[in-house]
């Protein structure tokens, strides 16, 4: 080749890509052939993720697996609900008895499409996504329809979070929607969703807000129900009635959209206010001392979580009745003790300038409410006249006056001071112009009457006057039950519960006083004494030489010689240590403890006068051997235990209880024929012991009792100083202690409070009460028993016609040898005489 000559260059080949049509198109393969491999991947991420999920959520195949958490369920003996334990308060309600409308307002509100969707609203999700995304990842929406908040309700929780949402969609449609048909789920929803102020259900909520059944609410109740859900505690009218109301008429609006209302329904239901039921509080309206010791042994004896959640129905052996008088008369013998220690002064004194601040107060916080005699109220004293001899005070916008005659209790408090001695003659002696006191509504005719503190008649204004009150500073109990049965009819642990929980029928351990004598004498009876042996009322001094115990009888005075029945009946202090010195101290404790003492008995004398603790119960159960003639007496609280499938997990009835049917009368009536009783007692024993029980009532330290006008007998007991008095008595059929005294033991009731003043009150308040309408009956007398007319004083046998003589009763070849003297000698012809004169 030639310098400078250029010869052509064989091309290269070069590839040119189509950058028109067909270039465009295969990028788009590429990019769906990407799409479809990340689709792939996603649906196998997700199908992971919801088989990860799904694995760890329950299944719900049918309505049949429904197994809510419920309370339960204490009733008293008649069937009244008297209290309920529970995690979560529910009542079931079948879907045909929830109205309509409810249905409705609820879909209206809650879920407009559940009739049409499988468990989830597409559409909702999308729009809650879009509104939680443009608020920056704050507001937060639900789009749950009823079915994913039914599926929360069982198995989740509330917190909002996408894993949360996750499972409501799996449990909605493969579990809820694929198993179940659109009733079964509303059914569900309406029975499960939280509707505030722990009512579960719409049953519950419906007595809770209203106080009635469901299918009894108005359209405008009904509609403050639906608006719940979302934010049952923020939207409750409890809470916020303003709320509530704005809520309500959100669901009748939505419900007229829907077409579910017509407008003249939703003007009339919008236009109405809510008024809400006073529903009293179950546990604390009727026993709850007794509602308490049932919860308790329920706990022990099944666990917490049959008992919250285990929906239990208990039918206990509460005398409804029984319940009210003693609670009556606990605070009525409270109350009465407390006026006679006098009066501790006012709870404040309001200056002048700030007298109209506090009336308008008081006059908010009471409101309209018509005045209850029943009830106590705070006041302010305006005036005190001492010319006119009265005081006025006003409670809200209610003026009234203190008549003095109501108010002459009202004296400084004065330990040594008597109850029946030093009161005032002046309303300045007690009350000053701004004084802020307690006071309650009545009026001159019914003042002095018993009932009127009980009454719930309103009082006519125009006649009305206060009377002065204070809160009781001691504390009592009653505890009763039938001897036969071992029903406990009544239990009153203290007074006011809210006050303390203590249920001093059962937990307080208090020194009984004279009311364990009858244990002394038992044992003395049963170890041949008889009621005519004769006793050496004369002092004594025990103890060691470094301690000496010198007892003394209430009146610090001794008698000399006295029959057994004499010294109980009287209650003399030293012819029961030396009966219980004679029988043997430990033989005592023994028949203590079989007779149903529980607690520890020391070794001494002085437990003869009952310095041993012991509480209303152990003594209930201790007397009720003598009317049962020496059987052991039952103690049943609770009669059944029904478990919520309806298997009976305790029976505890006696075989004529009025709730056995006749299959179940028979079957309790051969459980009893194998039943073996266990004498404690020989029935002779027992018999004669409660003839000399009796004899406290007829002219003894118990005198009072006598009022009851039917057979009956029991014991006072008081301790040194007063600081505890007691009475415990007995029918044929009903057994009953009353305590009362200061929990702390720091003080004395007062001079001469002895249990025939302080205690027998209540106790004979509550039987005359509880045994108005029952029959009178006799205690049954055993075989063995022999009549013989003796003094009254010594015991001797004495002649028929004789003065200051009874038929006493003896076993039989027991009687007394000793005569009168010679106007009361009595003959073999005389003793044939003798029949039972008592």
């Amino acid at each position: 080749m030639q310098k400078g000559i250029q010869t052509a260059r064989k091309p290269k080949r070069v590839v040119v890509v189509n950058r028109g049509k067909g270039g465009f198109f295969g990028w788009l393969k590429l990019f769906a052939l990407f799409c479809l491999l990340l689709g792939v991947a996603g649906l196998v991420a997700g199908g992971v993720l919801f088989y990860n999920v799904k694995k760890e959520l329950p299944s719900f195949n049918s309505v049949a697996e429904y197994r809510p958490l419920l309370g339960s369920m204490l009733y008293s003996e008649d069937g009244t609900k008297t209290a309920e334990f529970a995690i979560e308060k529910r009542l079931i309600v079948p879907y045909e008895k929830v109205p309509r409308l409810l249905i409705l307002a609820f879909i209206a509100t809650e879920d407009q499409n559940f009739f049409t969707h499988y468990g989830i609203d597409p559409l909702g999700i999308v729009r809650a996504a879009f509104r939680y995304f443009t608020a920056g990842f704050e507001k937060k929406q639900g789009a749950s329809t009823i079915t994913m908040q039914l599926a929360r309700t069982f198995f989740l929780t509330r917190e909002k979070t996408w894993v949360r949402k996750l499972k409501e969609v799996i449990l909605a449609t493969t579990e809820f929607e694929a198993n179940l048909t659109k009733q079964e789920i509303l059914w569900l929803y309406l029975n499960q969703i939280y509707l505030g102020h722990g009512a579960y259900g719409v049953q519950q909520a419906a007595l809770t807000y209203f106080g009635k059944d469901v299918w009894d609410l108005g359209l405008d109740e009904m509609t403050v129900l639906a608006g719940l859900p979302q934010r049952p505690g923020k939207d409750s009218p409890y809470v916020n009635m303003d709320k509530a109301i704005k809520r309500r008429n959100h669901v009748l609006r939505r419900m007229l959209e829907e077409g579910y209302i017509t407008q003249a329904q939703h003007d009339e239901a919008a236009a109405k206010p809510i008024k809400l039921a006073e529903v009293p509080d179950l546990f604390l309206s009727y026993a709850p001392d007794f509602s308490e010791h049932i919860r308790k042994y329920v706990y022990n004896a099944y666990g917490e979580a049959q008992l919250y959640t285990g929906g239990l129905l208990i039918q206990s052996t509460l005398n409804l009745d029984a319940e009210k008088y003693a609670q009556d008369a606990l605070y009525y013998g409270l109350r009465s003790l407390d006026h006679r220690q006098g009066y501790r002064g006012p709870l404040a004194n309001v200056p002048r300038d700030k007298w109209l601040e506090f009336t308008e107060r008081l006059e908010a916080f009471y409101g309209d409410a018509p005045l209850e005699r029943n009830k106590i109220y705070f006041g302010l004293v305006e005036e005190v006249d001492d010319a006119r001899r009265k005081s006025f005070v006003r409670v809200g916008r209610y003026v009234a006056p203190i008549m003095m005659e109501t108010m002459r209790w009202a004296r400084k408090p004065t330990p040594k001071a008597t109850w029946d001695g030093g009161s005032i003659s002046l309303p300045s002696q007690a009350l000053k112009p701004g004084d802020v006191v307690m006071v309650r509504p009545t009026d001159l005719e019914r003042i002095y009457t018993q009932t009127d503190i009980r009454s719930t008649e309103p009082v006519e204004l125009a006649k009305m006057i206060w009377a002065l009150e204070q809160e009781p500073l001691a504390q009592s109990a009653l505890l009763a039950k039938d001897p036969e049965s071992g029903y406990t009819v009544a239990m009153v642990g203290g007074y006011g519960f809210e006050r303390s929980e203590f249920n001093r029928a059962i937990q307080a351990c208090r020194q009984p006083g004279s009311a364990f004598k009858p244990v002394v004498y038992t044992a003395a009876i049963d170890n041949g004494l008889t009621v005519s042996s004769i006793l050496l009322d004369s002092p004594i001094v025990a103890g060691e030489w470094k301690w000496k115990w010198k007892p003394e009888n209430y009146g610090e005075d001794f008698l000399g010689e006295v029959s057994l029945r004499y010294a109980l009946q009287h209650s003399l202090n030293i012819p029961a240590i030396k009966t219980m010195e004679q029988v043997g101290i430990q033989t005592v404790k023994n028949y203590a403890i079989k007779m149903g003492v529980r607690t520890e008995i020391q070794e001494d004398l002085s437990v003869a006068l009952g310095s041993a603790c012991m509480t209303p119960e152990d003594l209930v159960n201790v007397y009720a051997h003598f009317p049962l003639l020496g059987r052991q007496p039952r103690t049943v609280y609770v009669k059944t235990i029904i478990d919520r499938d309806g298997n009976i997990l305790e029976d505890n009835r006696i075989y004529y209880d009025i709730t056995l049917d006749v299959a179940e009368k028979l079957e309790k009536l051969e459980e009893e024929a194998l039943r073996e009783d266990v004498q404690v007692l020989p029935e002779t024993t027992a018999f004669i012991m409660t003839w000399l029980l009796q004899q406290v009532v007829h002219g003894g330290t118990g005198s009072q009792a006598a009022q009851l006008g039917r057979p009956c007998g029991g014991k006072t007991g008081t301790t040194n100083d007063n600081y505890d008095a007691w009475f415990v008595g007995f029918t044929p059929h009903l057994v009953a202690a009353a305590w009362i005294g200061h929990d702390d033991n720091s003080r004395p009731l007062g001079n001469l409070e002895t249990g025939g003043k302080a205690a027998l009150p209540i106790w004979l308040d509550f039987m005359q009460r509880t045994l108005e309408n029952a029959p009178v009956e006799q205690f049954r007398t055993p075989e063995g028993i022999a009549y013989m007319l003796v003094d009254e004083r010594t015991g001797r046998l004495a002649r028929p016609g004789t003065p200051n003589t009874l038929g006493a009763p003896f076993k039989a070849g027991t009687g007394p040898a000793e005569r009168l003297g010679e106007d009361g000698l009595s003959s073999p012809e005389d003793l044939s005489q003798i029949t039972d004169l008592y």
